[in-house]
């Protein structure tokens, strides 16, 4: 019998079966699969330590047996399957296994193609369990970056906002920028933000027998080293995000409405994820703009100059109440 995955971290592995299915209360459609985990990225100083590393690097895990479910939520309507309704996993979906994005009979066979996928601690309702939170492309880079808006998005957002540049700002010559702050490998989580699909992938070596550093190394778990087979799906940069954007100074919040609804019957715990799709269910008239700019301004009044990952699930029940009163949703 399979063993579940019980580590945060980015992994390569197998799809061993997969289809599609509906969310349980709005029906929306969404993939599920059940994946293999074979190779796991090692860049924490214990277990580098353990596997005996002096860099990052995949070590083989397939000897441990461990698998995992995915729920992937596509679309945010039960109805109308558009681009403005589809979410960033309709596209990273078809980045990772090259399904063309339109025959949907053929999410059901999957099966035997290799991906990577991050795994992270899914808090709900008070519990907390492992959840797949991105997949990409087998020989994606397992380093979470940045992910931010273009040019012509940046445009739009200033123009939305009506941000000038002033005249005399404008005329005078920029004072010469401080040294940043060097970078720095990636913490422990890692960032919110979601993975570039673009980068080449680190270099793979063996395992140590057991994958945790306090564990005994029995003499049954000898992982080898692993080569990445080649990709029959090529990396594309994912597109434009419909996943909640990144707090940023906020922006003047929207003028608020007269009626105000009623949250006290809502969880008092949630994710940033969980947050924004009830957001999104509920948004009624108002639109797509109008409600990124209320979510900005309310994970400013909440978070303050915190980052978006130090948020508590009682925090991001506030942006979502926040949001509620602000577009005076019908909830």
């Amino acid at each position: 019998m399979a063993n579940k995955i019980d580590t945060m971290g980015n992994y390569r592995g197998e799809i061993l079966e997969s289809g599609l299915g509906v969310t349980q209360k709005s029906g929306f459609p969404q993939w599920v699969a059940r994946l293999k985990a074979l190779e796991k990225w090692v860049d924490s100083k214990s277990e580098m330590e353990h596997f005996k590393l002096s860099e990052p690097a995949w070590v083989d895990w397939s000897s441990f047996e461990e698998e995992i479910l995915c729920y992937m939520v596509l679309f945010k309507s039960a109805e109308e399957f558009t681009k403005e309704t589809s979410l960033l996993n309709y596209e990273q979906l078809q980045a990772a296994t090259g399904w063309d994005g339109t025959e949907f009979d053929s999410l059901m066979t999957f099966a035997g193609k290799k991906i990577s996928f991050r795994v992270e601690d899914h808090e709900y309702e008070g519990k907390t369990s492992m959840q797949v939170s991105w997949i990409d492309t087998w020989d994606a880079d397992p380093v979470r970056k940045l992910r931010t808006l273009d040019t012509a998005e940046v445009a739009a957002l200033s123009k939305r906002l009506k941000i000038t540049k002033a005249p005399a700002a404008a005329a005078a010559k920029a004072a010469p920028a401080k040294p940043g702050k060097p970078a720095t490998s990636a913490a422990e989580p890692p960032a919110t933000t979601a993975p570039a699909a673009d980068a080449p992938s680190g270099s793979t070596a063996s395992a140590a027998p057991s994958k945790s550093p306090a564990s005994p190394s029995p003499e049954s778990k000898k992982p080898s080293a692993t080569s990445s087979p080649d990709s029959s799906s090529p990396s594309t940069p994912a597109s434009k995000s419909k996943s909640p954007p990144k707090k940023q100074t906020p922006p003047p919040p929207p003028p608020a409405k007269e009626e105000s609804a009623d949250t006290s019957e809502l969880p008092r715990e949630t994710t940033q994820i969980d947050a924004w799709n009830f957001i999104c269910e509920h948004k009624g008239d108002n639109e797509d703009g109008a409600v990124s700019d209320a979510w900005l301004a309310a994970c400013g009044e909440i978070g303050g100059n915190r980052d978006e990952k130090d948020f508590t699930g009682a925090d991001w029940a506030k942006v979502r109440d926040v949001v509620i009163k602000d577009l005076a949703l019908t909830v």
